[in-house]
């Protein structure tokens, strides 16, 4: 009699986290959004200064924010595109709601309290719509 191998797995089945070529994928994803909320950071602090040492104001502070987050997200996003050659504006959507998140995350430890807006659920929206259009462009760019 033959013994029966119940253990036999396929490939098309397992999870592979060993794989290098899956953790560099998701280490370069990492850095491109870390490289988004660097450009948040220089942007922001750049305005900051135009706001201190001109006469510039802070009128259009909410229009600014929400540019430099457009900004950061379409980077992002068509970073994590064209690294994984597939799906852009997938990748790009999740790209705009792990920035929006992490922004949201960071709020509530300054502020100590969770904030649901229509303002904050607006900047979910624009962040997700933002990353969707930076993999679309990521996609397609040529290399």
């Amino acid at each position: 009699m033959k013994k029966l191998d119940i253990k036999k797995k396929s490939k098309a089945n397992q999870t592979n986290f060993a794989n290098p070529e899956t953790n560099l994928a998701a280490l370069k994803i990492l850095t491109s959004l870390f490289i988004a909320f660097a450009i948040s950071i220089i942007l922001l602090l750049s305005f900051a200064l135009l706001i201190t040492y001109t006469d510039f104001g802070d009128k259009n502070l909410n229009l600014v924010i929400l540019s430099i987050n457009i900004i950061s997200v379409i980077i992002a996003g068509s970073d994590a595109a064209k690294i994984l050659k597939k799906n852009g504006w997938l990748w790009g959507m999740l790209m705009g709601f792990i920035y929006a998140f992490i922004l949201n995350i960071i709020g509530l430890i300054i502020f100590k309290k969770i904030i649901f807006t229509s303002r904050n659920m607006t900047n979910f929206l624009i962040c997700i719509s933002s990353g969707a259009v930076g993999g679309i462009i990521g996609i397609n760019l040529k290399k």
